[in-house]
């Protein structure tokens, strides 16, 4: 069953990628404080309100994945916290590339389908006086071929983005999960540190001196929150706390954060995701609030909203952008918000239909595949149990007839 708050809470870090997204390249201003030493030239009186952390921290998407990752070790490992089987595990690693990877390829099928078609507008960057980071993409033609390698290997397994830029957290994600059981398989759950060792090494032995080590971990973070903690009276100093966390910037106002090596903003929002996830686990008022319909419904269609935005800003908002502007002469800001709207509902509109027609029926094929692969097992485990019933009855059989009297063991014993 699953938790309506932690849907809510997803679905609202997918809209908040989104709006990254958008944001950054309409209002390039706004990214500034996003990373060290930036002097992007502030356009609008309004920016210098919007980029304070208070407001930056609900489009920042380096903290939206972080919770992406975080709430993927939660759940993930849930079901094996509730009842130490072992299945459950070896069920999940089956389910998960079928899972991840087929929607994530029909996406890099979505994108070369837009490239190949001329329809990527994102070489019109330099005269919109947009952010000039998304005008690297989309430049070289891509085989059919390529396409194909891109979906199935170069984007889970490689961290490949040449086709959705998004999709360099799928390879985190699909491999974190799959460490994430062997790890629980070799420690259980009573052996957290053996869990985590074990899984620490298969993440550097896949991800030597890479950054992404932080993101592995907070999978592995994640999967500790399923641990007995009562934090019910700490847990709006949590929530506080993950969303400062999440709100890091290069601004003054985290002047008291110490030197990381440059990566000061991604150990930041990852302490931030582990701490507000925490928080909304141990707070049913604020979980209440989550679960509301609307986060619940974007929560439904999270992870199709976060394949699709990159080729549609990349192909539709800027293509609109060039016609709002250039064509019909409209001021930057006005188009810029006319984009904003129309973008938004394009995502979540595209995002419904690629749920129902393509990510429902991978979750319920990577079900369906881990069922048939898994019936083997269940059936030698309900025969070893079987077995073991037998056992004890004829143990019991054979005391009761040493001692002269034999009793079933099924019934009270009658005088």
């Amino acid at each position: 069953m699953k938790n309506d708050a932690l849907e809510g809470l997803r679905g609202i870090a997918a809209l908040g990628v989104v709006f990254s997204h958008l944001l950054f390249s309409l209002f390039p201003y706004l990214a500034n404080n996003m990373v060290p030493n930036s002097n992007i030239p502030q356009a609008f009186g309004w920016e210098s309100i919007a980029i304070q952390p208070i407001f930056s921290v609900f489009y920042n998407g380096s903290f939206a994945v972080s919770i992406f990752f975080v709430l993927s070790g939660y759940v993930l490992t849930k079901k094996f916290y509730e009842t130490g089987d072992t299945r459950v595990l070896y069920s999940g690693a089956v389910k998960r590339y079928p899972r991840l990877v087929i929607p994530a390829s029909v996406s890099v099928f979505f994108a070369w389908t837009l490239l190949s078609a001329g329809a990527m507008n994102n070489d019109l960057i330099p005269v919109l006086g947009s952010a000039g980071w998304p005008y690297g993409q989309y430049h070289e033609p891509v085989s059919f071929v390529e396409a194909v390698r891109m979906a199935f290997v170069g984007a889970p397994l490689l961290g490949e983005t040449a086709l959705n830029n998004p999709l360099w957290t799928i390879r985190i994600e699909l491999l974190g999960s799959l460490f994430l059981f062997a790890a629980y398989a070799i420690g259980g759950t009573k052996r957290p540190v053996v869990a985590f060792l074990a899984y620490l090494l298969m993440v550097l032995l896949t991800n030597w001196a890479n950054t992404n080590v932080v993101h592995f971990i907070a999978i592995f973070g994640g999967s500790l929150l399923n641990r007995p903690l009562n934090l019910s009276r700490i847990s709006w100093y949590l929530i506080a706390a993950g969303l400062i966390g999440g709100g890091f910037d290069y601004s003054e106002f985290y002047a008291w954060v110490p030197v990381m090596g440059g990566e000061e903003k991604l150990v930041m929002n990852t302490l931030g995701a582990v701490l507000l996830v925490a928080g909304v686990l141990a707070n049913p008022a604020f979980a209440a609030r989550l679960a509301s319909k609307a986060p619940v419904v974007l929560g439904g269609v999270s992870y199709s909203s976060y394949l699709v935005h990159w080729p549609i800003i990349c192909s539709f908002s800027f293509g609109t952008l060039y016609v709002l502007k250039l064509k019909l002469g409209l001021d930057h800001q006005t188009a810029a918000l006319i984009v904003l709207t129309s973008t938004l509902a394009f995502v979540l509109v595209a995002a419904a239909c690629f749920e129902r027609h393509v990510d429902a029926p991978a979750t319920r094929l990577a079900s369906n595949l881990a069922r048939r692969l898994m019936r083997p097992a269940a059936v030698a485990a309900q025969a070893k149990a079987v077995s073991s019933a037998l056992g004890d009855d004829l143990r019991e059989l054979r005391r009761g007839s040493q001692g002269g009297i034999w009793r079933h063991p099924s019934r009270e014993s009658e005088p």
